[in-house]
């Protein structure tokens, strides 16, 4: 593949070349769906691998990092940036009322399982982001991408002069612009087709997002950053296809949650994956920020609750947080009803295959594609 790649597709092979990479594959950054083992195991494989840290605690963190670092060279983290326009006195009577009013939903229409809501863990996200900064600089991590917005000019500056590779999740094409300027070097075009939240600063609003492939058109039309490409790639066509359009490289999440060989999230997860029947939708409902997931019990129950009651809904992640101990208790007991599934869509199915027959069988659909298209141009010519 690199030789094809070095021929036909020269970003990519400057982006594989600079992160010592075998392929132009990241797999994307999951919180609470991917873990270090996934990662290393997608560095072995030649790819990029990710952690999705946004939830986590700092010193949770630090620890992950140190074995990330002792096993490769280049992995990205990712964090979440706080929305300061909703920022929440989390002790204010009025924000507790709302956390009960949702408790009292959920214990009430919950059947056939045991969970202690009086375990909610609700931190402080504007907090918990700054002691998160402070690890990272600290570690000075060779990679950072943020999802729901730019970093704070100072936090870029100091990134930049640490050398740390900045990655800003785009979803329309007017924020791709806006991290470019703002000194970002790279930009991830996330399709309407991934799985899980929409990486972009808007919370809720869809009306300006588009398909992957045409994002990524309309990106590689305006920036100068290398774009990668993320949502709905699960076979060698697609993945042309993104390069096609100006993608450097693409971004991968469900197709591995989906191989046999992960084993970062319950088996009751990975079964919806791989049940290709199942719907999913974007809702703003589980989270309090617009994400793709199986329509499940848990995106039923909280669709009714925002449906019911507007005037008790919580911003994110307080959803998010307040349900945890619920979706915990289901993963334990292999319950897939309540835990939030989150899926992108593809016309491909997902396959139980293992990581390497997964990005293998990817690469010789991939080289298969670019042969054919040859062929083409050598029979037209002859014509």
């Amino acid at each position: 593949m690199r030789p094809l790649l070095e021929t036909h597709f020269p970003k990519a092979f400057n982006f594989i070349k600079q992160f010592q990479l075998s392929l132009p594959i990241i797999q994307a950054p999951m919180a609470g769906a991917d873990n270090n083992q996934l990662a290393i195991t997608i560095a072995q494989h030649g790819s990029l691998g990710s952690r999705g840290m946004g939830y986590n605690a700092a010193q949770s963190i630090a620890s992950d990092i140190d074995e990330l670092k002792s096993n490769s060279n280049f992995f990205n983290i990712n964090l979440f940036i706080p929305d300061t326009r909703t920022t929440i006195e989390i002790n204010d009577p009025f924000f507790q009322n709302k956390v009960n009013a949702l408790k009292t939903f959920l214990k009430n229409n919950v059947d056939g399982l045991e969970f202690d809501l009086d375990k909610v863990a609700i931190f402080n996200p504007e907090q918990r982001f700054l002691e998160q900064m402070e690890v990272i600089l600290d570690k000075t991590v060779p990679v950072l991408s943020t999802t729901f917005g730019a970093l704070p000019p100072h936090f870029i500056k100091v990134c930049q002069q640490k050398n740390i590779y900045l990655i800003g999740t785009t979803t329309t094409v007017a924020e791709g612009k806006q991290f470019q300027s703002l000194g970002y070097d790279a930009i991830v075009a996330q399709g309407l087709e991934a799985g899980g939240h929409r990486g972009g600063s808007n919370a809720r609003d869809l009306t300006r997002e588009m398909d992957t492939i045409s994002l990524t058109k309309a990106l590689a039309e305006v920036v100068d950053i290398p774009i990668i490409a993320s949502g709905g790639i699960r076979d060698g066509r697609k993945f042309i296809e993104c390069l096609n359009a100006g993608a450097s490289a693409v971004q991968i999440g469900t197709a591995f949650l989906g191989c046999s060989d992960c084993y970062s999230i319950p088996q009751a997860y990975k079964k919806l994956l791989l049940n290709n029947d199942k719907d999913t939708e974007i809702t703003s409902a589980i989270s309090g920020r617009n994400a793709r997931g199986i329509k499940n019990s848990l995106f039923n129950i909280m669709t009714q609750y925002q449906h019911f009651y507007p005037k008790e809904e919580l911003p994110y992640p307080f959803p998010h947080l307040i349900t945890a101990p619920l979706r915990i208790e289901a993963a334990k007991v292999n319950n897939g009803d309540f835990i939030a599934a989150w899926s992108g869509i593809s016309d491909v199915a997902l396959q139980p295959l293992s990581i390497n027959d997964f990005l293998t069988n990817m690469m010789n659909q991939a080289q298969e594609v670019i042969e054919n298209k040859l062929k083409t141009c050598s029979v037209n010519k002859k014509r």
